[in-house]
């Protein structure tokens, strides 16, 4: 039987050819657009953010950290985030303890339990060996399963980590793949901290007045809610720490939140050694950036007293 075919039939399957080569083309267009983004990322992140600089170089700092030798002071690991990051006068706090241990700092912020208890698990993975590791962040950072979006998948984490972090974390499935996505792509996995850095370049001012409006927006349950929260987990960070042969200490940094003595009591329920060396509400607000995060002047008394707190420390 003979075919019949309508000139506007013909006139779109001719058409057809030039739909799938610009379609092609674009998606060339897209992995070449993509793929320098990416090979940009690689070779230049560090360099346009100083905040990921400093944390890639602490991070090879820990994982080259081992036991100390026979008569020398035990290698200390403090690790933690922004708290600690203003809080505590690294450069004085090595000196002032560096009769008693040699300290090192990996400090990532923004991040709390989950993010750290992997990135432990990780760090020792690769062979890191302190004799001490002590991580400082506050009761709710220590409660809260929420972790630092895609930022330890790529840079902090192992491939084989993603799955129980997402698992640990609720994360739902396309939280999940992103996880994954963002393990494979510098790019992907560091745009909110390029972002950031834009931002902060662009409207400085504005980045500023930002972060200081959200400083005390987690709501704090009471103790007797959160110590059974916390102590399961001061545990857990404890024993991993024990496996690989360091001891764990929690170390608790001043802010105007309760919270310290559920820590304390936590500590004491799992067996875990906590430093409280500043109470919590017992420094002013003249003491504190925004109410969460110390200044200079914070800094100087926790500071001070940390040492003395890791002076002491048995």
């Amino acid at each position: 039987m003979p075919s019949f075919t309508s000139s506007s039939e013909s006139a779109t399957a001719r058409k057809r050819p030039g739909l799938n080569r610009a379609a092609w083309l674009l998606i060339g267009v897209a992995i070449l657009i993509y793929g320098g983004a990416e090979a940009g990322a690689r070779l230049g992140f560090s360099r346009i953010s100083k905040l990921h600089h400093r944390i890639m170089t602490e991070q090879q700092a820990a994982l080259a950290i081992r036991p100390a030798p026979s008569g020398s002071p035990p290698t200390l690991l403090v690790v933690g985030n922004s708290l600690l990051l203003e809080g505590l006068d690294f450069p004085r706090f090595t000196k002032e303890v560096s009769p008693r241990f040699q300290a090192s700092r990996f400090v990532v912020e923004g991040t709390a339990y989950n993010d750290w208890y992997f990135t432990l698990r990780t760090l020792f993975r690769h062979g890191m060996r302190p004799d001490v590791v002590a991580l400082g962040f506050n009761a709710p950072q220590l409660a809260t399963d929420e972790i630092r979006g895609d930022f330890p998948s790529r840079f902090l984490l192992d491939v084989q980590d993603i799955w129980p972090i997402a698992r640990a974390s609720h994360a739902d499935l396309t939280t999940t793949s992103s996880l994954y996505a963002a393990h494979f792509s510098t790019f992907y996995g560091g745009r909110s901290e390029l972002r950031s850095v834009l931002m902060g370049r662009i409207f400085p001012r504005l980045t500023i007045m930002w972060q200081r409006s959200i400083f005390n927006v987690a709501v704090i349950p009471p103790d007797a809610v959160l110590v059974p929260v916390l102590a399961p987990r001061l545990k857990a960070l404890s024993d991993l720490c024990g496996e690989y042969g360091a001891r764990f200490v929690f170390l608790i940094p001043p802010t105007m939140q309760h919270g310290d003595v559920a820590i304390v009591e936590a500590g004491k329920q799992g067996g875990v050694s906590v430093l409280r060396p500043v109470r919590n509400f017992s420094l002013g607000l003249g003491f504190y950036q925004d109410g969460l995060h110390l200044n200079q002047s914070g800094a100087a008394v926790f500071t001070e007293a940390a040492a003395q707190a890791f002076t002491q420390f048995r």
